[in-house]
């Protein structure tokens, strides 16, 4: 049996469990825990900023440690940040105990457990079936989403405590630590196994610089250069790239932070708010699987751009939404789009620059992106605080993201002669 099926289904479980509950629960938490602690809105949305920013920044030191001590290490070690990360935050009274629990602690061990090592894994155990691959571990995450927002809420209003929640979260990621420690190794070659599980062919392992390209089923372009960093860094599809998979994350930072709070301040109930937020996650699943299944077959850049499209009008309809229809339209394409635009993004990357360095590459993206994505709460928390309403800052995105869409169709494939 081709091991890489046992690591993706692990991978997949840990990523349900850590993305469900600390991604997406953080927003259904953070009405009740606001109200309760009399903070701001904008320092309750900071909290979620500093998780986004440890998450992303904390990219390079992460990729330092697979590369030195393995996923496998990484992970598990993520596990004990983000559970006592967790309990700092389950026991907080102040700012800076929040800030420093579920901002900083939670953040990095996030991080450690998830999407880098995650992605580094599968592009080191798939090629040819690499978008399905990654359209699989990340659906994980959106049926996490289903499953823990509505829950959590539920929880909360049965309990009376948001505190629970955040104990709740420090569990599911020791649970996820421990799945890592037995399940995860690190290449197929140390089990005397072969990419994608297939016989030694010098076309599916070759990793020399001796060819531009490969193409995948149905013309989809997948580069046999492995380019090192500063090579990646000096071409316009990088940074046309890292615009499109920034505006993306940055609708979803706002969004998993903010629609609970826009929603119950124009009138929507609760419970209606965290059905929305569970159900875009669950959509997203289809997006992802869309987008795994479709990766493989149409350029990566289109899906992507296909994602922000549908992020951009969800936004907009997000701004004005206040009958039960009009939420579950955002919900559907917000989710669309997010599901198609995660599984593209690093398809792309690994598709364009390699898998060798993909891990220096995807964390060097990441913290562009963690920059600029961990602003989208703050400054939706703050337009919020100064106008009493939302609507100016999804307005705001929507307009940038259609330039991201429009970015995604003129990148191409960079020239090999530079790798």
């Amino acid at each position: 049996m081709f091991y890489g099926w046992i690591i993706l289904a692990t991978l997949s479980v840990c990523y349900f469990l850590i993305i469900g509950t600390t991604f997406y629960g953080f927003g259904v938490v953070l009405a009740p825990m606001t109200a309760d602690l009399g903070w701001s809105r904008a320092e309750a949305g900071t909290g979620f900023s500093l998780l986004v920013l440890t998450s992303g920044l904390g990219g390079p030191l992460i990729a330092l440690m697979i590369r030195r001590f393995g996923a496998r290490v990484t992970m598990s070690t993520g596990a004990l940040f983000l559970a006592s990360g967790a309990w700092i935050t389950a026991t907080s009274t102040t700012l800076f105990t929040y800030y420093l629990g579920a901002g900083v602690l939670m953040g990095l061990g996030m991080a450690m457990q998830t999407v880098l090592p995650g992605t580094h894994l599968l592009n080191h155990w798939f090629m040819k079936r690499r978008s399905l691959a990654i359209g699989v571990f990340f659906t994980a995450g959106g049926i996490g989403a289903f499953v823990a927002a509505p829950t959590f809420n539920a929880i909360i209003e049965a309990t009376g405590s948001w505190r629970l929640i955040w104990l709740i979260i420090g569990g599911a990621a020791l649970l996820a630590g421990l799945l890592s420690g037995l399940f995860i190794r690190e290449r197929p070659e140390l089990l005397g196994q072969h990419v994608d599980g297939a016989s030694a062919s010098p076309n599916l392992l070759d990793e020399s610089n001796t060819d531009s390209a490969t193409p995948g089923p149905a013309r989809v372009y997948q580069t046999t250069s492995d380019w090192a960093l500063r090579p990646a860094l000096a071409t316009g599809a990088f940074w046309l790239i890292l615009f499109g998979v920034t505006l993306s994350v940055l609708g979803l930072h706002v969004v998993n932070s903010q629609t609970v709070l826009h929603l119950t301040d124009i009138g929507v109930s609760a419970a209606l708010a965290a059905t929305a937020l569970g159900v875009q996650g669950l959509v997203s699943t289809v997006g992802r699987l869309f987008a795994g299944v479709l990766g493989d077959r149409i350029e990566p850049r289109l899906l992507l751009a296909a994602g922000l499209t549908c992020e951009m009008i969800a936004l907009a309809v997000l701004a004005t939404a206040t009958t039960t229809w009009q939420v579950y339209v955002f919900a559907v394409f917000f989710g669309t789009g997010w599901g198609l635009a995660y599984v593209a993004a690093p398809t792309l990357i690994a598709n364009y620059f390699g898998r060798r360095n993909y891990a220096a590459l995807f964390a060097t993206m990441g913290l562009a992106v963690t920059a600029v994505g961990a602003l989208g709460p703050v400054a939706a928390g703050a337009v919020s605080d100064l106008t009493g309403s939302y609507a100016g800052a999804f307005y705001a995105y929507s307009v940038v993201a259609a330039l991201a869409v429009l970015a995604m169709l003129l990148v191409r494939p960079p020239r090999p002669q530079q790798a």
